[in-house]
């Protein structure tokens, strides 16, 4: 309650104060019309509210606002009014936005409650340090940005904000009222649909101004316990990337777009590179040390700029002459500024060339019918018998099928994509590095026979080698959730699928849909029976020693899985697996939870010290008895029962029609 009472005392003081004082200040810049809009929207607030109050229509209540304030307006001037009201009240956001981020520490309080901090004292005082070192070497999180452009704000914007926040944080009264005077005359919308290219451009503005230095002072901050090493690859944080991978999400990905984003994500950690091999040289200018890191520059120069293809071969050969950087300043200068060369080392080891690893995700049913049409170009390769074979016979045959389409077959244009972007995934693997693109996603998942699907596509486009790509089923029907773990058992006892898993060192990932299981079964039945899928996934993963990853759709609100990311995995009991945590952030909740570079840190730390605390210290209050269990399973059929009768009450969809915005979706 102490906390709650300081929380709502800071942000009366720093956010609805100072927005008084710089809203008065919005409201006299040499703007069209604004300070008309201004004084008119509190009037037309109260309208609104009185107009609903008497039971008016919306239309009723806008007529009624310009008879008694602009009756002289005709239909083009209202209209143009409305417009700059809908303008007016979008820039009043973005300065909220910016003086809450310029208060974010101070809200949440963000040096008491840094949750990872009070964990390694905490492991100071009980004295587990080796146990956390132990684990650091394995334990990973994993933070996937969708594609969800419509619900945040274009890159030109997100700069804005951020020059606004270090304005009002200064207190820089001149510098806010030219950056308002900015935001006021810079458009918000595009008049065309951004194609997923353009999604992608968007979102990785996060990438280089947010979370590369945010994993890097992460990533310092742990440094006793990880001595800067990480086993087979393994990455205590790391970004995946939606946009121009999802098909499922997005029907206008194709391969070509896919291809672009690749080389985009490449280009941006090569731009950071750049930039802090610049700063290093500031620093580290001794003899054979400066020529060296200046040499450097200019080959990640000459890439950016076209000259040359690649910079560096790979990220092993870029590493190499950075430790021979680091070897020279310790022998011949003294050790001096070493400590900045090793954390750039260390970045340089967890971005690789890829900065983000491109998920692709398509749809089962696609798959299978890509897969029923691939096969009629090769009619022997299952054999004749394959439809007489039991299912298990069947998955292996097409585990193992030996034989090649090639895209340009199929005549459908989503299923040549989908054989495509398999080819395509070699391709941007040998580019950027095996962690570039390595996951394939299947939506809607039934069972063991699409993830076999899928692999006979991928053998079918020519991966018949080594696959170097995890199979991720994506589990997200309340049925399909319940039988989830014995389809695992089905993939784990074939000897193909696991011949593949020990390509990939034992680790299988299963992602669990909270946003479509809470569609299909309602909120605690979903958030239940995910629960219960994990508990037997992990049981039989274990039992056929599979290292399980879940992976967490999470979405933005509590009703599409969201909610308190710390409680949420700090809440996980001994039957589920957690030595890795990867979740999805998508919408307004990348802008709120990583619009900069404090609010992302305390995000991080939080999501950090959740997974290592539950791996660390045994919780029994958090484990559920058998009467919690039961009472919960009674629940949760209690409401999927309701939420099933509200879903076929002959009135729901006409009451959807009528008072939500269901007809304005494409």
């Amino acid at each position: 309650m102490v906390d709650l009472q300081a929380t709502r005392e800071s942000y009366e003081k720093e956010v609805e104060l100072k927005y008084q004082l710089y809203n008065s200040l919005f409201l006299t810049l040499p703007l069209d019309a604004v300070e008309q809009t201004g004084l008119l929207l509190p009037l037309l607030e109260d309208a609104c509210h009185q107009g609903l109050d008497e039971g008016l229509s919306p239309a009723a209540i806008i007529q009624q606002f310009f008879a008694t304030h602009k009756p002289g307006f005709d239909e083009t001037q209202r209209l143009n009014f409305l417009f700059k009201i809908i303008q007016y009240v979008e820039r009043q956001v973005v300065l909220i936005d910016a003086l809450e981020d310029a208060a974010y520490a101070d809200i949440h309080r963000t040096v008491e409650h840094n949750r990872l901090r009070l964990l390694t004292e905490q492991v100071a005082v009980e004295g587990k340090q080796e146990q956390l070192r132990s684990l650091l070497e394995h334990f990973g999180a994993r933070v996937i940005l969708t594609a969800h452009p419509t619900q945040f704000y274009p890159g030109q914007v997100l700069a804005i904000i951020t020059d606004l926040t270090s304005a009002i944080e200064q207190s820089d009264v001149d510098r806010v009222r030219d950056l308002l005077q900015q935001l006021g005359n810079t458009p918000f919308f595009k008049k065309t649909k951004p194609s997923p290219f353009e999604e992608a451009t968007q979102l990785s503005w996060y990438l280089g101004n947010i979370f590369y230095p945010a994993f890097a002072k992460i990533s310092d901050s742990l440094l006793q316990y990880t001595n800067g090493s990480r086993p087979n690859n393994n990455q205590l944080l790391s970004i995946g990337f939606w946009p121009g991978g999802d098909r499922d999400g997005n029907p206008f990905v194709t391969s070509s777009e896919t291809r672009q984003v690749a080389a985009k994500l490449r280009f941006i950690i090569v731009e950071c590179y750049r930039n802090e091999l610049r700063q290093l040289k500031r620093r580290l200018s001794f003899g054979g040390v400066y020529d060296e890191l200046e040499n450097l520059e200019k080959l990640c120069h000459a890439e950016l700029t076209g000259s040359i293809g690649q910079a560096f071969g790979s990220v092993e050969e870029f590493l190499e002459r950075l430790s021979a950087l680091s070897a020279l300043v310790e022998e011949k200068h003294q050790g001096l500024y070493l400590d900045r060369l090793n954390s750039f080392q260390r970045n340089v080891r967890m971005f690789g060339f890829h900065f983000a690893s491109l998920d692709i995700r398509q749809d089962s049913r696609v798959i299978e019918r890509a897969l029923k049409n691939a096969l009629t170009l090769v009619p022997d390769a299952l054999g004749a018998d394959f439809e007489s074979l039991s299912e298990t016979a069947q998955i292996s045959r097409l585990l193992n099928i030996d034989a090649r389409v090639k895209p340009e077959q199929l005549q459908d244009e989503t299923e040549s994509d989908t054989l495509s972007s398999m080819q395509l995934i070699k391709e941007i693997q040998q580019a950027n590095g095996a962690l570039s693109i390595h996951r394939y996603i299947i939506s809607n998942c039934r069972g063991a026979r699409d993830v076999a699907n899928v692999i006979a596509l991928f053998r079918l486009s020519g991966w018949l080698d080594k696959l170097t790509v995890d199979i991720v089923p994506l589990f997200e029907s309340i049925n399909d959730l319940e039988s989830a773990g014995a389809a695992l058992t089905v993939l784990y006892q074939n000897q193909h699928y696991r011949s593949h898993l020990r390509s990939r060192l034992d680790q299988q990932t299963v992602m669990l849909g909270f946003s479509d299981g809470t569609k299909d079964g309602g909120y605690l039945m979903a958030n239940w029976g995910i629960y219960k899928a994990k508990e037997a996934i992990t049981s039989v993963s274990r039992e056929h020693s599979i290292q399980v990853t879940f992976f967490d759709g999470r979405g933005g609100p509590p009703a599409r899985g969201g909610g308190n990311t710390y409680k949420f995995y700090a809440a996980l009991g001994k039957n589920i697996s957690k030595g890795q945590i990867h979740l999805t952030v998508q919408g307004q909740t990348i802008s709120s939870y990583y619009g900069t570079e404090t609010a992302a840190l305390h995000n991080l730390n939080q999501l950090v010290a959740a997974g290592l605390e539950s791996n660390l210290f045994d919780r029994l209050e958090r484990e559920l008895s058998p009467t919690q269990r039961g009472l919960i399973d009674r629940l949760a059929q209690i409401s999927h029962n309701k939420y099933l009768n509200f879903k076929a009450d002959p009135l729901f969809l006409p009451y959807l029609e009528e008072m939500s915005t269901l007809h304005y979706y494409a």
